[in-house]
């Protein structure tokens, strides 16, 4: 039997309105209220477990609607990680107890944070158009959510308790963990130790959430994509990642650029102090990052010696400070299962070139960026379209049909050019680090030319032409342009007869297909 254990009566209610409590039992904190079979009696129509408890068996039809009987609970169908109760739970696969495959709720050995109010906070995904001030949880550098206001604000004093988690690990199927009492899994489930205390007397049994690094590493949940101007793609997430596992379900540890500049060269008499070439009117004109490419702030740049303080994982690309972050899976993100794609624009995962990769569904070439194809991927149910199925019958919502569905995927073959053995030139990339851009000395980027078509080009604009012919050719066959009047770059400009992105001239656009 699964019992996640609070004592905080709102977050009872809170769960209660959200229809968690069909999956979980509450019960008051430092007690067991296991039933056990008296020696020599039978466990009559139920289970009996290791432990000596006698389980009911799960009866489909008592469970509540779109639920189904799991390792014999009652668990909430799902296809996405945002239908289950965030940082608690995640959708995870699974079968029915009568072997049908599914996407259920499954807990994942953590307790929620809570907000002084009693609300849970949830760091990860929270929508923030105006950005940072919108989100208000914190995390350790392993990506799990700080609760500094444990134990009467002492959260050194929240201690794993080992009961709860080993009962979790029965169910808690998180990679590779068969059994949560391993020190190394996720379960944060804790208890105030008893000389932890606060304003309310002897905190002692209180559930908490286990701190899992020093205060000064428990850091803010940034707003990926958003500075304040109303974008409503823009999101929540933690900073610092170094591995997946330390992100949630749905997010993998990934770059992403940071607006401010990277300290270092300075502007002396006009010129930049690393490159005397280099026009400027400040040392910010001399300096990697702030910019409209890599975002525009009013921070003070950092400097090389603060990228790895406190757990930070920065490092200097060829345009922008980069920073390792908890990013969600969307189209071309690295995948296992297809519940890994939902929480972003892509819908199941699928083998293309040398990976494993997130897609979306699409009925036309027309429903994807010019950059890719719509191909054929197989049939997966209409109302669960994260089950892969052949017939009707595979699907686990009674009356839902089973479709055929084609995907948008990288007409290049791969989605990153890593393993290109050719020019990276115009091949579809998904961050900075795909072209080389890792490399604060490399020139190579990956750009975003128009309609969301992304890919690599050399920033530095090396080669000189006259024609479109004397450019580098891109995976298609295509010439890059070669700019001139005719694409508003006059001859006084340095990339004045030099090799761009090729134009589609009909469509009066620059793209690599």
């Amino acid at each position: 039997m699964i019992r996640l254990l609070w004592d905080n009566r709102r977050t009872v209610t809170l769960l209660a309105a959200f229809g968690v409590l069909s999956a979980v039992a509450l019960v008051p904190v430092g007690c067991s209220t296991k039933t056990e079979t008296k020696p020599g009696n039978a466990c009559v129509g139920g289970l009996l477990r290791d432990d000596g408890s006698c389980e009911p068996i799960c009866d489909p039809t008592q469970c509540l609607e779109s639920n189904v009987c799991v390792d014999n609970h009652c668990r909430l169908l799902c296809d996405t990680h945002t239908e289950c109760w965030g940082g608690v739970q995640e959708c995870l696969a699974a079968h029915t107890d009568e072997g049908l495959p599914v996407n259920v709720c499954r807990d994942i050995g953590m307790l929620p944070v809570l907000a002084p109010e009693g609300w849970p906070l949830v760091g990860y995904g929270v929508v923030c158009p105006f950005g940072d001030t919108q989100c208000t949880a914190s995390a350790c550098p392993n990506g799990l959510e700080c609760d500094l206001t444990a134990c009467g604000g002492n959260p050194t004093q929240c201690v794993r308790d080992e009961e709860a988690c080993g009962e979790l690990g029965e169910d808690c199927n998180i990679g590779s963990c068969e059994n949560c009492d391993d020190p190394n899994d996720k379960c944060v489930a804790g208890l105030c130790a008893p000389s932890g205390s606060g304003g309310g007397g002897d905190t002692h049994c209180q559930r908490c959430t286990v701190t899992d690094c020093e205060t000064n590493e428990c850091t803010p949940f940034k707003c990926l994509g958003g500075a304040g101007d109303g974008d409503a793609t823009a999101y929540c997430t933690h900073h610092d990642c170094t591995e997946d596992s330390h992100c949630p379900g749905g997010y993998y540890c990934g770059v992403a650029a940071d607006p401010r500049d990277v300290c270092g060269a300075t502007c002396s008499g006009g010129s930049c102090s690393d490159n005397p070439q280099k026009n400027c009117g400040e040392d910010a004109d001399c300096q990697t990052g702030n910019t409209q490419f890599c975002g525009e702030t009013f921070e003070p740049c950092l400097d090389p010696s603060q990228f790895n303080v406190n757990g930070a994982q920065f490092f200097e690309g060829s345009a922008c400070l980069l920073r390792n972050s908890c990013i969600k899976k969307e189209e071309c993100a690295p995948c296992e299962t297809n519940v890994d794609c939902r929480l972003g624009d892509a819908h199941t995962c699928v083998a293309w070139g040398s990976a494993t990769v997130c897609a979306r569904f699409c009925a036309a070439a027309a429903d994807c960026t010019n950059d890719m194809d719509c191909l054929y991927y197989g049939k997966t149910c209409q109302a669960s379209p994260a089950i892969d199925c052949l017939t009707p019958a595979d699907c686990p919502k009674p009356g839902d049909l089973c479709i055929d569905r084609s995907v948008c995927l990288p007409k290049s073959g791969d989605c990153r050019p890593t393993d290109a053995t050719s020019s990276k030139f115009c091949h579809h990339c998904v961050d900075a680090t795909d072209c080389g851009a890792a490399d604060p000395s490399s020139v190579w980027d990956c750009v975003e030319i128009s309609y969301g078509e992304h890919a690599c080009f050399d920033r530095s604009f090396p080669d000189a032409c006259t024609v479109d012919s004397d450019c580098p050719q891109s995976p298609s066959g295509m010439h890059g342009e070669c700019l001139d009047e005719g694409d508003g770059v006059t001859s006084s400009s340095s990339a004045y007869h030099r090799c761009y992105f090729p134009r589609d001239d009909f469509k009066e656009k620059y793209t690599c297909w």
